[in-house]
């Protein structure tokens, strides 16, 4: 019995546990670094600059005394904290898509690290347990899944499946995987003891005077929580308990996953209620590694179960909508567009694949035949296109038959609303007509054969048109 558990211990170091955790971890961590570069992308100079709001003597000062480092430490030049600024930006990007995962995980947490000490004050303090969570990670494999690097290791294991330089990989990233879950772990159980410590933690008021502090009070809304006194106890009080509760909730599956969506909730309120999206998304991220690799299979087959029963679902839908054949037939429309454009034709195709109830029926006015049948101006409709109502012979052209397509297309409603602004603004009308009169004339209004007007490929293969583009003026 002692040899088959040590068996299974070993297999289980030597196999990399939390592989889609330690990916989908990178990418959210990745995506938030890189919305810290950007949302202080125009203010980079005052934030952290060498004339910024901490002089550069005093910023080296810091580094002395804390024994400390920051890339931006070895110059004063502006441009010399450009380029390292922007490179931090580059090195996010690189390890957020996953490419040369490794080297971009060193690059990013060096320059994640320098940012912070060029100027420690500014950030809400997520930064903090997400650069000592990247220190660990350092040695992870997070390149599996949702990377550029995927196809490559997957490629490696089928060449090397057991060999002793990937035992060794394996065995760095299960510790440090265990490293992050240990440190979330003690991120809690300390604060937890430190507000059971206090006084208006014991007393349950604390988070009264915590939602009542200017910086993260919200008019309004706020207010119904301080003002109902059993909630206001109620969050003191279960604050704390998670946060002490959540390292013994972790060694039993339904615990853990109670302690994860306890969590999720707990950070989401405060991301709302106190205005720290940065911070709280930091520590939800760290919850992928939570997660095992088997339980996120599973849950992609739900979903992927769950996608093939709603299409389902709305096929019946569709049908039984489609049986009220008298209802739909009377708002069906003939479109009439311009047979010669690119672009027309190619947004006709789309708009077929969209027609979930056959509402709309496609002609080319460059076919004479519809031209007579409908007793329509051919240079207008070579300006506009137009829609003809099918019970009322109602027409419309330009912007407002964009406007009667979109009604008839269910995954075009919500553009119907922004299209009825735009033309009641006198907007929608003037941007259709540019995009039509510049619009691409693949064929003179002339090549119709039998009837039918010919693509260029096929006009030029019958001796009709060689092939040929001009532009509609």
């Amino acid at each position: 019995m002692i040899r088959e558990m040590l068996r299974s211990s070993y297999a289980a170091l030597v196999t990399e546990q939390a592989l889609v955790g330690a990916s989908l971890l990178r990418f959210v961590v990745g995506l938030n670094i890189l919305f810290i570069y950007l949302i202080n992308y125009t203010q980079r100079q005052y934030l952290w600059g060498p004339e910024g709001i901490w002089p550069f003597q005093e910023f080296l000062e810091y580094l002395r005394t804390g024994r400390s480092f920051s890339l931006y430490q070895f110059s004063d030049s502006s441009l010399f904290f450009e380029l390292v600024f922007h490179l931090g930006i580059l090195a996010t990007i690189l390890f957020t898509i996953g490419y040369r995962t490794r080297l971009a995980s060193i690059a990013n947490w060096l320059f994640l690290w320098s940012l912070h000490e060029r100027n420690p004050w500014i950030l809400d303090g997520g930064d903090n347990i997400i650069r000592i969570a990247l220190l660990f990670l350092l040695f992870a494999n997070l390149g599996a899944y949702f990377s550029c690097d995927s196809a490559r290791y997957w490629q490696r294991i089928k060449e090397h499946p057991d060999s002793l330089p990937r035992r060794f990989s394996a065995i760095l990233h299960n510790f440090a995987v265990l490293a992050v879950i240990t440190q979330v772990c003690i991120m809690y159980f300390i604060t937890g003891l430190h507000k059971a410590m206090g006084e208006m933690w014991q007393e349950g008021v604390a988070a009264y005077y915590v939602l009542r502090v200017q910086d993260y009070y919200w008019p309004g809304v706020s207010d119904l929580i301080i003002q109902n006194y059993w909630l206001t106890v109620f969050i003191t009080y279960m604050t704390v308990v998670f946060e002490l509760a959540f390292p013994f909730l972790l060694f039993n599956t339904i615990t853990r996953r109670l302690a994860l969506l306890s969590g999720l909730a707990f950070h989401s309120g405060i991301a709302i209620f106190m205005a720290l999206p940065v911070f709280q998304l930091f520590v939800i991220s760290l919850y992928a590694v939570f997660i095992s690799d088997r339980e996120y299979r599973a849950l992609a087959e739900w979903f992927q179960q769950w996608k093939i029963t709603m299409a389902q679902r709305f096929h019946r839908f569709v049908e039984r909508i489609r049986g009220y054949s008298t209802i739909l037939r009377i708002q069906r429309v003939l479109v009439l567009y311009d047979g010669h454009c690119q672009l027309c034709t190619r947004s006709v195709e789309t708009l077929k694949r969209l027609d979930l109830f056959s509402l709309i029926e496609f002609a080319s006015f460059r076919n004479p035949d519809v031209v007579s049948l409908h007793n329509l101006d051919a240079q207008r409709l070579e300006r506009r296109m137009h829609t003809k109502t099918l019970r009322t012979n109602d027409i419309q052209e330009g912007i407002d038959a964009v406007i009667q397509i979109a009604i008839r297309l269910i995954p075009l409603w919500p553009m119907v609303p922004v299209l009825v602004v735009a033309r009641w603004l006198g907007l929608g009308q003037r941007i259709y007509d540019f995009i039509a009169r510049y619009r691409m004339i693949l064929l003179s209004p002339t090549t119709c054969v039998n009837g039918q007007c010919l693509g260029p490929a096929d006009a030029a293969r019958k001796g009709s048109l060689p092939e040929t583009t001009t532009r509609n003026s």
